[in-house]
């Protein structure tokens, strides 16, 4: 109801003398005006005629609603607004299209709520129908106004939209087309859902109010220019219909995404700050500077539409391509973000476009009329398609990088940078001609059908893939370590033209032209060894053709170098082919060596070829060697040096170390006897394993024999002994290269001293040790045994400490002992294995073994103290150093040119466990003792175990 009429009516009652006329007014006041009105007239009518409306009249109020819903009214209904209203709701839902016009400019709507905080709504439904409806009468916000429009059909206000700091939010799915160019709202735009339809910069306000967009579209339907700022929420997009320019010159900022639909031109001038991201779905979205994308965070998508690029410039962001999509400049523009997607662009305009980002699309490229496409490997992926003959594609890098795609088309194709580029892919399709302007193009895949091909003198063809007709005026390098470079046309070398092949020993770098190959000058060859054995002597085919032509015939190429001074190369040629000869002074001389000990053979073979000491026997031997693996061919040389010798210096100090620590009269618990002279026998037993570690091979040895003594004592607590021993030790080393048998017979005398709870002792140790080795060299086809007999001689120094605690029961001790373990070795001669067998220089070694430990003993004895039986245990620290360790001096059977190789010189930190037990009956014992020591590596490199048994008496 008319609040005002209300309190009209209210106030003339307070007269008594108007009572009576007025009461039948107020009650008859529900027929003229009502809070909620249907519409109902069949044909169209006034808005001010109650027959018109429900409720029997028509609503005119604040926070009043109107509703268009009625199934009463003709295929077009107009409604007359013949006098101002006051509404806070308008609701449209019905098939046909409502239309409210304005009789006179004064009739106007002025949608106002009783609450300064609610918004009026203008509400399109479609449970009835998706009607198109009109309002044109002018509209008043006195409060905010939300449209919520759901139909499928378009709703339009094409009056003026007015009112101080009030704003218009649209929601709903459908579309709002605003028409006017006189709109003055000033509190800003909300598009939070479906789509607003603008053809002025006025529809959506005041100038410089903020459109605000959601998950919505903007739709230009017309050409508009408007510096107006928006703000991204969410999804938004903005759509151009063809024909038509929109020009956005305003700030858009938010954390949404903008993407770019339909058919028209949209542009953007100003640096925005919005983070979601672009895409172009449809159309064109031209800028003029990185800026215009948003932050710098943010994607750049094209999903279909065209992006246009003013200036040049360079665009940093990231993106994908999605669907055939078009990047079109006329300028300069290089994208260094990484692009991804099924979709495939094309690149027109007429200016240079470069991809340096890593990118990974895979729908192709195509690059259109008086286009250039430059970039890397990086950035150019996947097929490539020049459009016309105007059509520019270049590699430009500085990098070495590959293309696996496919090039087709017949515009031009260059190579530029420093970088190499190799084409791994079949360009059979690819008719223009190509020119490598700088740096390397390796051909690996095929530009057969390329009109031709041509080399600048700053430029460099190689691969093994095919190539068509050519001319060079720069380097080819074919081949890839090595291979053939097909040419399938003519090839011609202008002056000033090289060639560099690679060789390896079995086959060299080719170029094979189908059809002639004319030399207007002699041209240079380079030859580069690559790693390899190529025995003495090599000869390959390194041109191919069906005529050789031009001054340069013969020779073709001169003159012929070698990067290796030991590679000595020659040309010889036939009417159509060229031939390589290399003389080879140095057959190791690129040889990689997997270790000094292989290096140090290698390296004598060549100083003996050069003295020309290498018998015929050894040239055959080693022509075996032609062809094979790296690793073939070391395993071969590392059967060639007498390392492995050093195997039996390690058993030898090992069996020492333990030999020596039986020569002592160690303090222990007597039982009942305690004279002064003592004998005792001892057979002992050892099995040690080494395992590979670096260069040196590992090995199993096992040994045993006895030792036997005499001591006394020579004064208090002071013992002195001697003593004699005898060993045979058997060695083999892994991996079947061969075994040795040594034996051993040594002296000893020693001394042992204790004065309370200290005691010390001395020992040395002296002897021979006999050798018998059998060393297996096996390789390819050759299979040859080195025998060798020699001996060596052994002196050994030990003194041994601890201290003592405890009682006549049981005591505990830590210990120390250090030894000094001397191996003087005399020459050696091999025989058996012809010209493998080697000489070796005598040498000694020197190693310092120290432990130190911790050890108990306890004894049980029976009532008469005749019997007792003594269990012991011991855990130690052992570190053994070589001290003198020299290399391996050797000759090959007669030669005189000696090399040198290095055998075990490692330093061995073990740990040891000793554990023991003796049974004793009055002045006779018998003991067992078992210890072993070990590397506490993850693999137990060294594993060593001992044990023996002792008998001894005393008197």
């Amino acid at each position: 109801m008319n609040g005002s009429f209300f309190y009209s009516i209210f106030g003339a009652c307070l007269h008594g003398s108007s009572m009576k006329l007025l009461l039948p007014l107020l009650f008859s006041s529900a027929s003229l005006f009502s809070a909620s009105a249907q519409w109902i007239a069949p044909a169209g009518g006034m808005w001010s005629t109650a027959a018109n409306w429900t409720s029997g009249g028509p609503p005119n109020g604040t926070g009043e609603v109107a509703s268009f819903t009625s199934s009463v009214p003709g295929p077009n209904p107009s409604v007359l607004l013949d006098i101002p209203v006051s509404l806070g709701q308008i609701t449209f839902d019905f098939t046909t299209d409502y239309t409210i016009s304005p009789v006179a400019p004064a009739d106007v709507f002025t949608f106002t709520q009783s609450s300064s905080s609610a918004s009026a709504v203008i509400e399109v439904t479609a449970s009835v129908g998706n009607g198109a409806h009109t309002i044109d009468a002018d509209i008043a916000l006195a409060n905010n106004l939300s449209v919520s429009q759901g139909s499928t059909g378009i709703f339009t206000l094409n009056g003026i939209l007015s009112g101080a700091s009030r704003s218009l939010i649209k929601t709903g799915v459908g579309v709002l087309a605003l028409t006017n160019a006189s709109n003055s709202y000033s509190g800003g735009t909300s598009l939070t859902q479906g789509t607003i339809s603008i053809i002025n910069d006025g529809n959506l306000g005041s100038s410089g109010t903020t459109l605000t967009i959601g998950n919505a579209i903007l739709q230009y339907a017309a050409s508009v220019s408007h510096t107006r700022p928006f703000s991204l929420t969410s999804t938004a997009r903005i759509d151009v219909v063809a024909a038509s320019t929109a020009t956005v010159m305003g700030l858009i900022d938010g954390s949404g995404s903008l993407t770019k639909g339909d058919a028209g031109i949209l542009i953007l001038t100003n640096t925005n700050t919005y983070s979601g991201g672009t895409n172009i779905s449809a159309g064109t979205l031209s800028i003029s500077s990185d800026g215009n994308l948003g932050d710098a965070s943010g994607r750049l998508d094209l999903s279909g539409g065209t992006l246009n690029v003013i200036p040049s410039l360079t665009i940093p962001r990231s993106g994908s391509f999605s669907n055939a999509s078009t990047i079109t400049s006329g300028s300069s523009v290089t994208f260094t973000g990484n692009f991804n997607g099924a979709g495939s662009v094309t690149f027109s305009g007429g200016g240079t476009l470069t991809l340096v980002g890593l990118n990974s699309y895979t729908g192709g490229t195509t690059i259109a009329t008086a286009t250039q496409l430059a970039g890397t490997t990086d950035g150019l992926q996947g097929n490539i398609a020049l459009a016309d003959a105007t059509s520019i594609l270049s590699f430009s890098q500085n990098f070495n990088g590959t293309y696996g795609g496919e090039i087709s088309g017949t515009g031009s194709l260059n190579k530029l940078g420093t970088g190499t580029v190799t084409f791994s892919g079949a360009s059979t399709g690819f008719s223009g001609a190509a020119t490598i302007q700088e740096g390397r193009l390796n051909v690996d895949g095929s530009l057969a059908n390329a009109s031709l091909l041509s080399v600048t003198a700053t430029g460099t063809l190689g691969g093994s893939g095919t190539v068509g007709t050519t001319t060079c005026s720069g380097i080819i390098s074919p081949g890839s370590s090595p291979g053939t470079l097909t040419i399938d046309g003519t090839l011609t070398f202008n002056p000033g033209s090289q060639v560099i092949l690679e060789i390896a020993p079995l086959e060299a770098d080719q170029i094979a032209v189908t059809g002639t190959a004319t030399f207007l000058d002699v041209v240079p060859l380079t030859v580069d060894p690559t790693p390899g054995f190529y025995g003495f002597a090599a000869d390959y085919t390194i041109l191919t053709s069906a005529g050789l032509l031009g001054a340069g015939i013969p020779p073709g190429f001169s003159p012929v170098v070698s990067t290796n001074a030991a590679f000595v190369p020659s040309i010889t040629s036939s009417l159509t082919d060229i031939f390589l000869h290399v003389d080879i002074s140095e057959p190791f001389a690129v040889f990689p060596f997997s270790n000094k000990n292989t290096a140090a053979v290698g390296n004598n073979i060549d100083e003996l070829f050069a003295a020309g000491q290498l018998s015929p026997e050894m040239v055959s031997i080693f022509n075996l060697f032609i062809g094979q693996s790296f690793a073939v061919i070391n395993n071969a040389l590392d059967q060639m040096h007498p390392a492995l010798f050093s195997a039996l210096v390690d058993e030898q100090i090992e069996v020492l170390s333990q030999l020596i620590q039986l020569f002592h009269r160690f303090p222990y618990l007597p039982c009942a006897c305690a004279n002064p002279n003592r004998f005792w026998f001892e057979p002992f037993g050892a099995s040690l394993s080494v395992k590979q570690d670096g260069i040196e091979i590992g090995y199993q040895g096992n040994s045993g024999g006895f030792a036997l003594g005499y001591d006394g004592e020579i004064a208090q607590n002071w013992v002195f002994g001697l003593g004699a021993s005898w060993n045979i030790a058997h060695l083999h080393w892994h991996d079947s290269r061969g075994k040795s048998t040594i034996n051993g017979l040594y002296g000893a005398a020693y001394t042992d001293y204790q004065w309370d709870s200290f005691y010390c002792g001395a020992a040395l140790l002296s002897g021979i040790d006999f050798y018998d080795t059998d060393r297996n060299i096996q390789f390819l086809s050759l299979h040859r045994h080195a025998g060798a007999s020699f001996h060596s001689w052994d002196v050994v120094g030990q003194i041994r400490s601890a201290y003592l605690f405890g009682s006549p029961q049981a005591f505990f001790y830590p210990y120390l002992n250090v030894d000094y373990l001397y191996l003087a070795t005399e020459q050696v001669r091999e025989r058996g294995a012809g010209s493998l067998n080697l000489k070796v220089l005598n040498r000694g070694d020197g190693t310092l073994r120290t432990e130190v430990g911790l050890a108990l003993q306890v004894q049980d004895v029976n009532r008469e103290e005749t019997m007792c039986i003594s269990p012991g245990i011991s855990f130690g620290f052992v570190n053994m150093t070589p001290i003198q360790s020299p290399d391996y001096t050797a000759f090959f059977q007669n030669t005189t040119i000696p090399f040198k190789t290095e055998g075990w010189d490692k330093t061995w930190n073990l740990l040891h466990v000793d554990f023991g037990l003796s049974f004793a009956y009055k002045c006779f014992s018998l003991g067992l003792q078992y210890n072993i020591e070990l590397s506490p590596d993850s693999e137990t490199l060294y594993y060593n175990q001992h044990g023996n048994l002792s008998i001894e008496t005393k008197w």
